[in-house]
Formats: C-alpha cells, structure tokens, sequence
C-alpha cells in the first residue's frame, strides 16, 4: 500500500523571494474487482413418506457438492421437514418435503460455473453478493492520473486570475479510499454481465466499490505581468 509522503521544496529560503502557491487535490477512480462471490440455492426433497422425503434431499445435497466441487466450496445445510395435504387424482395425499438453503461461496472467475451448476440441478438461486477488500491498493497508473488531474486544476485556477503554474512546491499522497457504489450487474463488468444476462440478473442492482486515489500537490502560482 503507498504510504502517505511529503516531498517540499525551498520555497521558504530566506535566499529565495516568496510567491504566492496554490494547493489542489487530484483524483483518479478505478472499479474495485470482487475478492469473492456468495449465492444461495435452495435443496428441496418431496415424497409421500418421510424416508423417500429424506433419501431425494440428500441426493440433491450430494449432487450439488458434486458439481460444484473444483469451483466452489458449498455450506452446511440445516434442513428442515414440513407435512402438507396435496390432491393426486381426485383425491388427498400427505406429501412430506425437507428443504434447505445452501450458500455457495466462489471466486468471482467461477461465477459461470457456479450458475450452470444451480441451473443443472434445478436449484433455485439468489442474486449473488459480492466481496470487496476494504483496503484496496492503487496503482502507478492512477498515481500518475490523480497527480494529472491536480496540475490540471491548478492551471485552471491560475488561469482564473491571470496567472500561470509555476514549480511543484510539495506533494502529498494520500492512502486510497473504497468508495461504495450501487451498480447493475451488468455493469460492474467483473466477467460477469453476460453470465448475469443468461439468468436475468442483468437488472439487479449491487454494491461494489470504487479505488480512489488521490494526490495532493502545490503548484507555486506566477502572474503573467511578471513573467512577461
């Protein structure tokens, strides 16, 4: 992680007459990739006795882990067990069904074949929810944008009162910030929209979170009579 660093000059040397200086922040944003994806499926087994009921959830629990054991891990399922009256053929039956909700933990590249796994076994699924690391790192690259962006606002100030931008007096770097954003799934571009659009998620809205860098710098400011 960039550490937060002063770098200033001399400006204040007795041998050195001082001008005025204007201090600006520069940002650069960059979407933050998920560190990990959850969605939960629900596991259901219906028969007309208790022990048809128990044997088809447990097979579906099994093929679950099954399809989804190199590319996800899968949680304990607490099942539960309900009675209910159901009309076959002109006539009332007890059905027993024993149901679960089963979360299924992924890396955001799995997605599809997490999907494909839930859709296979007739599962259904929630929207899936995203991880992000909180402290997330910035890169050269946004450095370079962010100390970019704060030269171009301090010539737009210098503009603003007849002057233009001098040397670089000091620079700040500050630690990056994790924005939250509220974004659809398809665009939040983390190799999931068309895997989202297959499913109809694409309308599903999620929080993910921005990296945002930001450089503070101070530019010394030089009217344009003097330096004529």
């Amino acid at each position: 992680m960039t550490q937060f660093q002063t770098l200033a000059t001399d400006q204040a040397s007795p041998d050195r007459p001082r001008v005025p200086s204007v201090e600006v922040m520069g940002t650069a944003t960059s979407k933050q990739a998920p560190s990990r994806g959850r969605s939960t499926g629900t596991v259901t087994g219906k028969g007309q006795n208790r022990e048809t009921a128990w044997d088809l959830f447990q097979k579906a629990v099994q093929n679950l882990h099954a399809a989804l054991e190199d590319v996800a891990s899968v949680g304990n399922a607490v099942p539960t067990e309900d009675e209910e009256e159901v009309t076959r053929v002109l006539r009332s039956a007890t059905e027993i069904s024993v149901t679960a909700d089963v979360t299924v933990s992924f890396a955001p590249s799995q997605f599809a074949q997490v999907l494909a796994a839930l859709i296979d076994n007739g599962l259904p699924y929630s929207t899936p929810v995203f991880d992000f690391d909180r402290q997330p790192e910035v890169t050269p690259e946004m450095l370079t944008e962010a100390a970019a962006d704060a030269r171009v606002r301090a010539q737009a100030i210098a503009a603003g009162v007849g002057a233009t931008v001098g040397r670089l007096v000091a620079i700040n770097v500050g630690p990056p910030q994790a924005k939250p954003v509220m974004r659809r799934l398809e665009q939040a571009d983390y190799l999931l929209a068309s895997h989202a659009l297959r499913v109809g998620f694409d309308t599903e809205k999620m929080q993910t979170f921005d990296t945002v860098a930001q450089v503070t710098c101070e530019f010394e400011i030089i009217e344009t009579q003097a330096a004529a």
